[in-house]
Protein backbone atom coordinates (compact mmCIF):
# COMPACT_ATOMS: atom_id res chain seq x y z
CA UNK A 1 0.00 0.00 0.00
CA UNK A 2 2.86 2.51 0.91
CA UNK A 3 4.31 2.00 -2.85
CA UNK A 4 0.78 2.58 -4.48
CA UNK A 5 0.22 5.67 -2.25
CA UNK A 6 -0.14 9.00 -3.99
CA UNK A 7 -1.05 11.61 -1.21
CA UNK A 8 1.38 12.29 1.34
CA UNK A 9 1.72 14.26 4.64
CA UNK A 10 2.91 17.42 4.32
CA UNK A 11 5.30 17.23 6.93
CA UNK A 12 7.90 14.56 7.40
CA UNK A 13 6.78 13.81 11.22
CA UNK A 14 3.02 12.55 9.78
CA UNK A 15 4.47 9.87 7.75
CA UNK A 16 4.96 7.92 11.31
CA UNK A 17 0.82 7.84 11.76
CA UNK A 18 0.24 6.49 8.42
CA UNK A 19 -1.82 3.04 8.80
CA UNK A 20 0.48 1.68 6.50
CA UNK A 21 3.56 3.10 8.17
CA UNK A 22 1.78 1.26 11.50
CA UNK A 23 1.59 -1.70 10.36
CA UNK A 24 5.20 -2.45 8.77
CA UNK A 25 6.24 -1.00 12.15
CA UNK A 26 5.10 -3.80 13.76
CA UNK A 27 5.77 -6.36 11.07
CA UNK A 28 9.64 -5.49 11.45
CA UNK A 29 10.52 -5.34 15.09
CA UNK A 30 11.35 -9.02 14.51
CA UNK A 31 12.96 -8.89 10.72
CA UNK A 32 14.46 -5.10 9.53
CA UNK A 33 15.23 -6.42 6.25
CA UNK A 34 11.00 -6.21 5.84
CA UNK A 35 11.31 -2.94 5.15
CA UNK A 36 14.19 -2.69 2.64
CA UNK A 37 12.92 -2.98 -0.80
CA UNK A 38 10.80 0.05 0.55
CA UNK A 39 14.14 2.13 0.54
CA UNK A 40 15.46 1.40 -2.78
CA UNK A 41 12.06 3.35 -3.65
CA UNK A 42 13.57 6.87 -5.16
CA UNK A 43 10.69 8.40 -3.31
CA UNK A 44 11.77 10.18 -0.65
CA UNK A 45 8.14 9.84 1.36
CA UNK A 46 8.43 6.20 0.76
CA UNK A 47 11.85 5.71 2.44
CA UNK A 48 10.54 7.63 5.19
CA UNK A 49 7.91 5.68 5.53
CA UNK A 50 10.10 2.46 5.92
CA UNK A 51 12.66 4.35 8.26
CA UNK A 52 10.00 5.37 10.62
CA UNK A 53 8.61 2.25 11.12
CA UNK A 54 12.45 0.73 11.98
CA UNK A 55 12.24 3.65 14.37
CA UNK A 56 12.75 2.19 18.31
CA UNK A 57 13.76 -1.50 17.27
CA UNK A 58 15.86 -3.44 19.91
CA UNK A 59 18.86 -5.51 18.86
CA UNK A 60 20.26 -3.69 15.69
CA UNK A 61 23.30 -5.83 14.02
CA UNK A 62 25.49 -4.16 12.15
CA UNK A 63 24.70 -5.14 8.83
CA UNK A 64 21.71 -4.17 9.10
CA UNK A 65 22.24 -1.02 10.68
CA UNK A 66 24.54 -0.69 7.46
CA UNK A 67 21.99 -1.08 5.15
CA UNK A 68 19.67 2.01 6.97
CA UNK A 69 22.92 4.60 7.30
CA UNK A 70 23.93 3.71 3.99
CA UNK A 71 20.53 5.09 2.46
CA UNK A 72 21.24 8.47 4.60
CA UNK A 73 24.58 8.85 3.46
CA UNK A 74 23.00 8.29 -0.56
CA UNK A 75 19.84 10.84 0.27
CA UNK A 76 19.84 14.16 -0.71
CA UNK A 77 16.89 15.13 1.25
CA UNK A 78 17.85 15.69 5.28
CA UNK A 79 14.77 14.60 6.23
CA UNK A 80 15.83 10.42 4.75
CA UNK A 81 19.13 11.14 6.61
CA UNK A 82 17.61 12.38 9.77
CA UNK A 83 15.49 9.79 9.48
CA UNK A 84 18.10 7.01 8.63
CA UNK A 85 19.47 8.28 11.82
CA UNK A 86 16.74 8.05 13.57
CA UNK A 87 15.90 4.46 12.74
CA UNK A 88 19.20 3.07 14.45
CA UNK A 89 19.36 5.61 17.58
CA UNK A 90 18.68 2.77 19.84
CA UNK A 91 21.59 0.40 18.28
CA UNK A 92 23.93 -0.50 21.17
CA UNK A 93 26.62 -0.95 19.17
CA UNK A 94 29.67 1.13 18.81
CA UNK A 95 30.26 0.82 15.05
CA UNK A 96 26.47 1.76 14.69
CA UNK A 97 27.54 4.75 16.84
CA UNK A 98 30.87 5.62 15.25
CA UNK A 99 28.78 5.69 11.92
CA UNK A 100 26.36 8.40 13.37
CA UNK A 101 28.75 9.75 14.16
CA UNK A 102 30.32 10.97 10.99
CA UNK A 103 26.31 12.58 10.31
CA UNK A 104 27.47 15.56 13.35
CA UNK A 105 29.44 17.03 9.85
CA UNK A 106 26.05 17.00 7.85
CA UNK A 107 25.21 20.32 6.37
CA UNK A 108 21.56 20.13 7.68
CA UNK A 109 20.91 21.31 11.34
CA UNK A 110 18.01 19.31 11.31
CA UNK A 111 20.54 16.16 10.65
CA UNK A 112 22.94 17.13 12.82
CA UNK A 113 19.99 17.67 15.41
CA UNK A 114 18.92 13.75 15.00
CA UNK A 115 22.74 12.57 15.15
CA UNK A 116 23.18 14.60 18.40
CA UNK A 117 19.56 12.97 19.69
CA UNK A 118 20.73 9.71 18.83
CA UNK A 119 24.06 10.40 20.95
CA UNK A 120 21.88 10.72 23.59
CA UNK A 121 19.60 7.55 23.09
CA UNK A 122 18.94 5.74 25.66
CA UNK A 123 20.70 7.64 28.58
CA UNK A 124 24.10 7.28 27.82
CA UNK A 125 26.93 9.40 25.80
CA UNK A 126 28.26 6.72 24.32
CA UNK A 127 31.58 8.85 24.03
CA UNK A 128 34.36 6.44 23.43
CA UNK A 129 32.54 5.78 19.96
CA UNK A 130 32.03 9.27 19.25
CA UNK A 131 34.30 11.28 20.39
CA UNK A 132 36.45 11.06 16.70
CA UNK A 133 32.98 12.31 15.36
CA UNK A 134 32.21 14.86 17.69
CA UNK A 135 36.21 16.37 17.45
CA UNK A 136 36.03 16.52 13.54
CA UNK A 137 32.58 18.48 13.27
CA UNK A 138 34.21 20.85 16.09
CA UNK A 139 37.01 20.86 14.63
CA UNK A 140 35.35 21.70 11.23
CA UNK A 141 33.09 24.86 12.71
CA UNK A 142 36.30 26.41 14.64
CA UNK A 143 37.66 26.64 11.10
CA UNK A 144 34.96 28.20 9.21
CA UNK A 145 34.51 30.70 12.19
CA UNK A 146 38.37 31.61 11.53
CA UNK A 147 37.98 31.82 7.89
CA UNK A 148 39.76 28.54 7.03
CA UNK A 149 37.21 26.46 5.88
CA UNK A 150 34.46 25.76 3.64
CA UNK A 151 32.66 22.67 5.36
Amino acid sequence: ALLTRTHWPREAEGVVGLPEVRALYAAVRDDPTLAFPLLDDPRAEVQLAALAALQDRDGWRWDAAAVVLDVGKRAVVPEVRAAAIRAVATADNGDIARAVGDYFRDPSAEVRAAATDALLAGGDLRWAALRNGVRAALTDLVAQLRGGGDT
